[in-house]
């Protein structure tokens, strides 16, 4: 069984693809000289298109609608809601893993790490990166 925070956080990867797919969509029919017999797609169109992609390759709909504003941020140079997270957190995702690995590690050896060993582990690998 997955947790709660670990399936977030996959839905979150899959919308972040298929905004990144949407977003490069866009820019190739917004391109100028490039549909010089058809209108460019718009946000919606963009969106819809995405997710037929979506629906076609896995035979389901995406975890959530798309959305043309999130899309239209993006589009004009924004970053995702889960890039801009992992910016302000004390680990970064590869030290998270890092944790996450030492941690099973020691528990299939027979030592599970308690809060206060963790802290301490956390805490060593913060100082190395941001110094006292």
């Amino acid at each position: 069984a997955k947790s709660e925070t670990l399936k977030a956080r996959e839905i979150s990867e899959v919308m972040d693809t298929l905004y990144a797919r949407a977003v490069e969509l866009y820019r190739a029919e917004h391109i100028p000289g490039t549909t010089l017999d058809k209108k460019p797609l718009s946000y919606q169109k963009c969106c819809d298109e995405i997710t037929a992609q979506f629906q076609q390759e896995t035979g389901k709909l995406p975890p959530k609608p798309l959305s043309t504003t999130t899309l239209d941020r993006l589009y004009k140079g924004g970053i995702p809601k889960s890039v801009s997270n992992a910016s302000r957190g004390w680990l970064t995702n590869a030290e998270s893993a890092m944790v996450i690995r030492y941690a099973l590690e020691m528990a299939k050896r027979g030592f599970p790490l308690t809060h206060e060993l963790l802290k301490v582990e956390v805490d060593s690998i913060c100082r190395a990166r941001l110094g006292e």
